[in-house]
């Protein structure tokens, strides 16, 4: 789940895909809805395996309340974000974001803004559920970040 854009598909094609990469997606490829793709195994030990099935799901406005029919239990969720600000954003402050580089703000707040909405909303649903939160399209984090500090305020917001 995550806002329109934000890699989802490419993460999930990549994740299904046997050399781990997938090809662009062109805007006119983007999900539309909800799109069950075929499932795909995660091979274990050599002798587990594990079947996953994956809803890709459209992140664009319009699309949000579909999200919450699919919030279940026995799910991993995937939250993908990115922070390059490319789409806006609202801080706890009311402040709207439409890049970090353009604004004076910090990494908190746009962490904050970019998961809290999905993280409160499959809490909702699903009190005990499990999240894996993706950071697409950050090749390197920008000079001087503290990645503990950011992932320490990562697994707060997510509590």
């Amino acid at each position: 789940i995550g806002v329109g854009e934000a890699g989802k598909t490419s993460l999930q094609r990549a994740l299904r895909s046997p050399t781990g990469k997938t090809s662009p997606i062109r805007t006119d490829q983007r999900t539309i809805g909800v799109d069950l793709c075929p499932p795909w195994h995660l091979e274990g030990d050599g002798v587990s395996r594990i079947e996953c099935h994956t809803w890709d799901m459209g992140g664009q406005d319009d699309y949000l309340p579909v999200h919450s029919l699919f919030i279940s239990q026995r799910c991993l969720y995937l939250l993908v974000f990115r922070p390059d600000g490319h789409t806006s954003l609202e801080t706890s402050a009311g402040d709207v974001i439409t890049s970090a580089k353009d604004v004076q703000t910090s990494a908190e707040d746009v962490l904050e803004a970019r998961l809290t909405p999905w993280l409160s909303m499959i809490h909702a649903h699903v009190p005990s559920a499990h999240v894996v939160i993706a950071c697409t399209r950050w090749e390197t984090p920008p000079e001087g970040m503290d990645l503990e500090e950011h992932q320490a305020r990562v697994s707060a917001l997510a509590e």
